[in-house]
């Protein structure tokens, strides 16, 4: 059996839901930062562009420590957090995540400079997931944040909803509910 098809296999065996823990010591988000997700499987963030409103949210693009099911080609950026001895790699999907949510469940690893953030939104826009045990791993990422992703959406838009007021949703929030709801 091949290195990802093992690392697939042990990766199922070992998830068996998303358990969140809260921090012990809060920070608010900010802009460019690396966040790590403090639960039973691992994810990293790095926040990449927000939609303001009452309860901001950000657009955060997901990293894992999993390299051999997230390194998809020579493209695929890699964080190295010194500080912390961990390599992440970047998988090209994205998340919403309320500043509240990212406050309470994350802690704050690093910062990137604007350059390299805009990088990594390239490569998750554009990047192909593949149709082998790597993309069934991404899958199940998606799967296990898409909880998190809509409320955070939904509660936003309960916000504007509740303030009158017109906020612009940026177009690929719009399409993937358009598509979800056909």
């Amino acid at each position: 059996m091949d290195r990802v098809k093992r690392a697939w296999k042990l990766f199922k065996e070992m998830k068996g839901g998303l358990q969140l823990y809260p921090v012990a010591t809060k920070s608010f988000p900010r802009l460019y930062e690396i966040r790590e997700l403090c639960a039973n499987i691992p994810f990293y963030f790095v926040l990449v562009d927000t939609i303001d409103g009452q309860n901001k949210i950000f657009k955060a693009i997901i990293f894992t420590e999993e390299i051999i099911l997230g390194y998809l080609n020579k493209k695929t950026p890699i964080i190295k957090l010194s500080k912390y001895r961990t390599l992440l790699v970047c998988l090209p999907i994205w998340v919403y995540l309320s500043e509240q949510f990212l406050s309470e469940y994350t802690y704050r690893r690093g910062k990137l400079g604007v350059g390299e953030s805009e990088k990594l939104l390239k490569y998750a826009e554009t990047t192909k997931i593949p149709q082998d045990e790597r993309g069934k791993f991404i899958k199940t990422i998606m799967k296990l944040l898409a909880q998190y992703n809509t409320n955070s959406i939904l509660n936003l838009l309960d916000d504007i909803e509740k303030a009158g007021t017109v906020i612009r949703i940026p177009d690929e929030v719009r399409k993937y509910f358009e598509e979800k709801y056909k």
